[in-house]
């Protein structure tokens, strides 16, 4: 028995969990299982050939659908065309049995005909109402699915009823005997019956399946894991990830509001007892000082493990979903739910036994019941208990159910006429007709897709040809200098190495031909390698990188050249040497503003040289502020020296450094944006250099630098010479220096600022957000600041208590990030390579 499995995400929310469980256990018991997913984060999984984003049918949607929509009708919508999936026959071919999750935006209602007309078995696991409606998630009150979603709210633009074409269009396609209706709720079966699609399929309710990874961890070592003390009571919100996010942020600040006038949880929050976790998005909505930790989309078990076993009770507060899957994986870790009675939540949540079922859309008894279980403990240990008992057989008992459906339809095809799978065309006219017609008016002229692809391709091609001229021009650097030696062997190495290089290059890319047509070779090669093994060509590409940085480094760069990004202190002290940076180029008074902040406490020994530091570059437009939290050393005197170039101090009393930075951009406000410690420097320089950056370079939103290392008598024992941006290793490892960062104030207010919930990775927290919005930063070859190590810094004193707890935190809420100490160190590895070409190009004076 061959099963097929397919999903838009092997890892984005609870329905593409649960499949990935139900696939994982299969091949647990000899069963042959195959996962197929169009976002693909684990290596066990296969990417659905031909699934790139339509960004044509991307934008239409976004278009038609207000996912700021607050009517109380408003849900999640997807049109669903045109399908950004495609399935070659031999894999159809070699299934026994078809089993659909989440697939909305993977396979048009076209596409799943076209694996009807198979007449293989195919099993439908709905998560939502989508499949029998007009293109809303749930429908709540609307009974239009029931006829023909006419006149639809959900949409803002609704050119000639999209939404009644689509169900009329399902309707017509999904009435195969071979198809099978599965649920996780009765609640959902009894809908499904109830509509024109479904109305004679076979239909029967399944649990869910729960992942083996996940499993509870004692409650006191989970908060140890997140840095949170035992007795502290931690609420887990589960924020929807799609569809209506404005009705959705308001019903969670609606309920923190509530919550915050019981005098439970003001009570809590005086003692710094009280912690949310935050799981999924829409952080904005969680407008409150009450140490908010966003997790985000998690994608890794162990880490879902570890934030719902932290928790002490978990809340659902929309009524869209009845969260099935996150419920049973809350009960399985001990952890109780509070949830609105919505959408079959009573079958799986006993009230007053394994958490509290309230009615819908009341946020202010939802709010009463978290408190009441805040303040006894006592509940709170027999609902978990409670809970753990209830849920200890559902994972084993939705899986023995799967296998008895599987096993029935295995030995009992229903008849059918077998043909192979044809596909129908992305942009097939007679499928799309009531889209093409109505909407292409409203977007682009056609071929706008395809002047997206030729740009792209330019763009590789643009940094290929790039790439090779850096070198050649480095060869010819090298050539000059030999010229002008007495046969230096050193240099005489340095011109064949880097010729090697570049004829390495030349050759490892030749396949690109990029003196041809550029655009039709990289998607044919793309196509050709996605049919094999759905990542083929990004994995041949990392490997022609690593290739190559590995010969180079073993060649020679290691002997004498190796950069050591990471390691403080790297050699004796030596006189400082200043950064050399360009002329200025751009008029002082066309140069956008720069605020800085200097957080400080107990460092009269080295602030004055931090103030002078910024204060003496002289730049024209330069807003500073000192937040000192109450020094009684000597740094109030100096700061009263200096009060006169400083825009504003303050010395007293704060709650951390986090918030120290706060109240300092709260004083002082610019274009561009900064913070320096009281024991580091900036470059003398870097500030005209960042101002002329920014100025000149409209679309970067953030940028940092090099970074030299200093001791207690301002002397260099080091250098990080960091290699260009790499988001992904961004999410794993924390390597940016923080001194040397600068961003764009739009930014800033963008990601909602600085997080106080940190004490010492709130630098990296504030990368990782600035990337979740994908802001544009870049790595600029200069040394812009410099770090000082000394005994007493707080890098030193913390970096082993709640420096770890901070940094592992981020790890868990990051998707994509790695925690396998084997991957960290490969990232770890590729950051020394390219950071020794770097140090080495740096000696000829190349700046790449």
């Amino acid at each position: 028995m061959r099963i097929t499995h397919f999903s838009t995400s092997d890892f984005r929310g609870a329905a593409a969990r649960g499949a990935l469980a139900l696939h994982h256990q299969l091949l647990e018991r000899g069963i042959s299982s195959r996962f197929f997913a169009k976002e693909c984060l684990l290596k066990e999984t296969e990417q659905v050939p031909s699934s790139k984003p339509n960004l044509f049918w991307e934008t239409i949607q976004k278009i038609c659908f207000d996912e700021n929509l607050s009517h109380e009708l408003a849900s999640s919508f997807t049109l669903g065309y045109p399908g950004s999936g495609q399935m070659c026959g031999e894999v159809m071919e070699e299934t026994d049995i078809i089993h659909l999750h989440d697939i909305k935006g993977l396979f048009s209602p076209k596409d799943i005909s076209a694996l009807l007309s198979l007449g293989k078995p195919v099993v439908w696991s709905l998560p939502d109402s989508w499949a029998f409606t007009g293109g809303c998630h749930h429908a709540l009150e609307c009974a239009g699915w029931k006829s023909d979603c006419k006149n639809c709210l959900q949409l803002k633009v609704n050119p000639k009823g999209m939404p009644s074409k689509l169900l009329e269009k399902k309707h017509s396609l999904f009435g195969a005997p071979n198809l099978h209706i599965v649920t996780s709720s009765r609640w959902l079966a009894e809908r499904a019956s109830a509509s024109r699609v479904f109305c004679k399929a076979s239909i029967q309710t399944l649990p869910p399946v729960l992942p083996e990874a996940i499993c509870p961890i004692p409650k006191r070592e989970a908060k140890a894991q997140l840095g949170l003390h035992p007795e502290t009571f931690t609420l887990l919100v589960v924020c929807e990830n799609t569809g209506c996010q404005q009705r959705h942020r308001e019903a969670v600040k609606q309920l923190l509001e509530n919550c915050a006038l019981f005098c439970a949880f003001k009570k809590l929050a005086r003692n710094n007892r009280l912690r949310i976790l935050s799981l999924g998005t829409a952080p904005e909505a969680f407008a409150c000082e009450w140490g908010v930790m966003h997790a985000g989309n998690v994608g890794n078990h162990k880490k879902l493990s570890l934030l719902l076993s932290a928790a002490d009770v978990a809340v659902l507060p929309h009524f869209a979903e009845n969260g099935s899957q996150i419920i049973l994986e809350a009960g399985s870790c001990g952890t109780p739910v509070i949830a609105m009675n919505a959408e079959g939540a009573d079958e799986l949540i006993r009230d007053g036994v394994t958490g509290k079922l309230v009615a819908k859309q009341d946020l202010r008894r939802m709010a009463e019941e978290i408190c009441h279980v805040a303040l006894h403990r006592e509940i709170q240990a027999e609902w978990q208990k409670n809970s753990m008992h209830a849920f200890a057989e559902s994972p084993k008992d939705g899986v023995e159910r799967h296998l008895v459906l599987y096993e029935r339809l295995f030995q009992s095809p229903i008849p059918h006429e077998k043909t192979r799978a044809e596909f129908p065309p992305r942009e097939s006219s007679d499928d799309l007709p009531v889209f093409m017609d109505s909407l292409e008016s409203i977007l682009v002229a056609p071929g706008a897709r395809e002047e997206a692809a030729m740009l792209a391709a330019t763009n590789f091609k643009r940094a290929i040809v790039t790439a090779m001229a850096k070198l050649t021009l480095a060869e010819q650097r090298i050539q000059k200098q030999l010229r002008g030696a007495t046969q230096d062997p050193i240099i005489e190495k340095s011109v064949i190495s880097i010729g090697k290089l570049r004829r390495y290059l030349a050759r490892a890319m030749g396949e690109w031909d990029l003196n041809g047509d550029m655009q039709n070779q990289y998607f044919r090669f793309q196509a050709s390698a996605a049919a094999k093994t759905g990542r083929a060509s990004a994995d041949h590409q990392q490997s022609i990188r690593n290739r190559i940085m590995q010969w180079l480094y073993d060649a020679f760069l290691k002997k004498g050249y190796t950069a050591k990004p990471g390691v403080l202190e790297q050699h004796a002290p030596l006189p400082l040497v200043l950064e050399k940076f360009p002329r200025p180029r751009v008029a002082a008074h066309k140069l956008p503003s720069i605020a800085i902040v200097t957080p400080s406490y107990m460092q009269g020994c080295f602030i004055e040289q931090t103030i002078l530091s910024i204060i003496d570059q002289d730049y024209p437009k330069l807003r500073y502020a000192v937040q000192d939290a109450g020094s009684t050393d000597t740094t109030v005197e100096i700061l009263k020296q200096h009060s006169s170039r400083i825009t504003s101090w303050v010395s007293g009393p704060d709650t951390g450094q986090a918030r120290a930075i706060a109240s300092g951009f709260e004083k002082v406000s610019g274009d561009i944006m900064a913070w320096l410690n009281s024991d580091d420097l900036l470059m003398p320089g870097a500030l005209r250099f960042v101002g002329e950056y920014f100025r000149r370079h409209p679309e970067v939103d953030a940028i940092y630098g090099h970074r030299i290392i200093i001791n207690e008598q301002s002397q260099e024992i080091g250098r990080w010479v960091l290699p260009p941006h790499d988001p992904e290793i961004l999410r794993s490892i924390d390597y940016v220096p923080q001194e040397t960062l600068f961003w764009r104030a739009s930014l800033w207010r963008k990601v909602g600022g600085i997080s106080t919930n940190f004490r010492f990775a709130m630098d990296w927290d504030l990368l990782l957000r600035f990337q979740k919005v994908r802001a544009n930063i870049v790595r600029v070859p200069y040394f812009l600041g410099c770090f000082r190590m000394h005994t007493l810094q707080k890098t030193s004193a913390q970096m082993e208590t709640i420096g770890n707890q901070e940094v592992n935190f981020l790890r868990l809420s990051t998707p994509g990030s790695q925690t396998d100490p084997a991957e960290l160190g490969c990232l770890g590895q590729r950051v020394a390579h390219q950071s020794a070409l770097c140090a080495w190009l740096l000696r000829f004076g190349i700046r790449w």
